[in-house]
């Protein structure tokens, strides 16, 4: 479709001893070949370079075009031979590549790279395959990208003048090949989730569809969870899950990721289960929800922490599904809505302060500096519910003291890319970041030699430098009187409480119960909750995620 039937200059037969290589041309050579090596090879030729195909040299061609703007069109087109000149008037530059079969290659055999025109910015050959050919990586990552905007990407770019109608083909071009591998990626998805179960058996995967008018069957909604990881969390992770919703990137895909997030031994990012659905309905939340809860046997949810956004559908989930778990809202979700109607910079240290309250006291001191400041903003942030946002009122027993949701951000963030891709594609980015995550801590964990992990021990360290402005005095039944400057903290050492909750909630020793312990001769190590102990942190990345094989098996 490239060639141009109008050339008449003759190319010389393969049977032909092409040209002696001129003596620069070595040096040329090894040029072009640290630049291949490099994966720069873009739009350079020299003379005996090779190609495995003659597809591959004439996208090399198309490269030469888009660097130089020249316009170069085919002379020869056979199935062992490809010759291509420049059409500028009276220009020699020529190129002439054939297939050298001693080497199962193609090789360039006659290459004048000389000029002697000027360049036009307009080319034959750049017709609308050749653009979709460009395109199709960044209207893959831009799925809204218009043919206005193709256009100015040639000229910008390349300096290349493409036609408004070459645009709009080249677009349409591109979206049929996303949605032609779209389809094709839901076609094998029972393929797929065979290759799951084999590979990781006793994986709980579920793919719903439903039916069209014509009878046809459409994706609704598929959830993973493995094996391993379910096991894993529910016998060495804190019982703390976080929940979102984020969507999918890919120009043929609309729909969302739902994520459940927990929190390992050493307070990082460890991936539970998630699903794709085809939207953020009540439905999906629940149905989601409803999966979390069989797999990980949380019953209704007495034991369990949720940290959300507090999206409607789900927040329907949970009152369904876990009725009895705590259910804490993303204190900088609520905060973002807060300052849409009160800008000052000043209100936010002042909702963090009353967000990360450890009691009532505290709440109390820090709420009446804020209605001090903005009257207005107090009385729209107290119609929220206090349990759900501010450490003062949640409850007691997950060892986790969190306010954000912060884990379910960090999931979004990695998986930016794999949700740009078409649909199994995208899973297998997820599930091998998660098995390579899983790998990493395995290691990370088995070379730790304390009783706790690393982030455990830093924050003991932190609070036992800030005890230096702490003493104790003891009472009776394991109750002592923590002093700090001119004020007092009751501690129980047997119940592990006390008046600050800031141990209570969060399962380490703060700097008054260190001062407390450190007076009585004990070991502060001993007093922090089990959820952050080593051997659960290595526990859960003792059994990994085993390798799945691709498409072609």
């Amino acid at each position: 479709m490239f060639r141009d039937e109008n050339y008449d200059e003759e190319i010389p037969d393969e049977e032909e001893v092409y040209p002696d290589t001129e003596e620069l041309s070595d040096d040329e050579e090894e040029q072009a070949e640290r630049m291949a090596n490099r994966g720069e090879l873009d739009g350079v030729f020299s003379l005996r370079q090779t190609f495995y195909s003659g597809e591959e040299f004439k996208k090399q061609v198309i490269k030469y075009i888009l660097k130089t703007r020249r316009n170069i069109v085919f002379s020869r087109w056979e199935k062992t031979k490809i010759g291509a000149k420049c059409g500028g008037k009276g220009c020699v530059w020529r190129i002439y590549c054939s297939l050298e079969r001693p080497i199962k290659k193609w090789m360039v055999k006659v290459y004048v790279n000389t000029h002697t025109c000027h360049p036009t910015g307009k080319s034959k050959l750049i017709k609308s395959p050749a653009i979709a050919e460009v395109m199709l990586e960044k209207i893959r990552k831009e799925s809204e990208m218009s043919a206005p905007m193709i256009r100015e990407e040639f000229r910008d770019k390349f300096n290349i003048i493409i036609s408004p109608e070459q645009a709009k083909i080249a677009r349409r071009i591109v979206l049929d090949k996303l949605q032609a591998e779209c389809n094709e990626h839901f076609a094998r998805l029972n393929d797929y989730e065979m290759e799951l179960l084999r590979s990781n058996p006793d994986s709980k995967i579920k793919i719903n569809t439903t039916t069209k008018p014509n009878g046809a069957k459409a994706f609704h909604s598929m959830y993973i969870c493995f094996h391993q990881i379910r096991v894993a969390w529910k016998e060495y992770c804190r019982p703390v899950i976080g929940l979102d919703g984020t969507f999918l990137k890919h120009s043929s895909l609309q729909g969302l990721i739902l994520i459940a997030i927990g929190r390992d031994p050493n307070n990082q990012i460890c991936q539970i289960a998630w699903a794709v659905v085809n939207s953020e309905s009540n439905d999906n939340w629940q149905w989601f929800i409803h999966r979390l809860k069989i797999d990980l046997g949380l019953g209704m949810g007495d034991l369990v922490t949720i940290i959300s956004d507090q999206h409607k559908g789900l927040i329907h989930g949970v009152t369904v599904e876990l009725p009895r778990a705590e259910h804490r809202a993303c204190a900088r979700h609520i905060y973002s809505n807060l300052k849409k109607n009160h800008k000052s910079d000043t209100l936010k240290p002042l909702f963090w302060r009353i967000a990360c309250s450890y009691n009532e006291a505290y709440y109390e001191k820090s709420l009446d500096v804020f209605k001090q400041f903005d009257p207005l903003a107090a009385d729209e942030l107290l119609k929220k519910d206090l349990s759900t946002w501010c450490r003062a009122f949640f409850r007691i027993g997950s060892c986790c003291s969190d306010t954000h949701n912060n884990f379910t951000a960090s999931f979004n963030r990695t998986s930016k890319i794999a949700r740009k891709k078409p649909f199994i594609q995208m899973l297998e980015l997820i599930r091998r970041d998660a098995m390579q995550r899983i790998a990493t801590r395995c290691k990370t964990a088995k070379d730790e030699t304390g009783l706790v992990t690393k982030k455990a021990r830093k924050e003991v360290e932190k609070y036992c430098d800030e005890a230096k402005h702490c003493y104790s005095l003891p009472s009776t039944s394991g109750d002592y009187e923590c002093v700090e400057f001119e004020n007092g903290y009751s501690v129980n050492l047997p119940s592990r409480s006390y008046a600050c909750r800031k141990w209570d909630l969060s399962g380490i020793p703060c700097r008054h119960v260190v001062s407390v312990i450190r007076e009585n001769g004990l070991e502060v190590e001993d007093f922090i909750s089990d959820y952050y102990l080593t051997s659960k942190w290595q526990g859960l990345y003792m059994n990994g995620l085993s390798p799945v094989n691709g498409p072609k098996f």
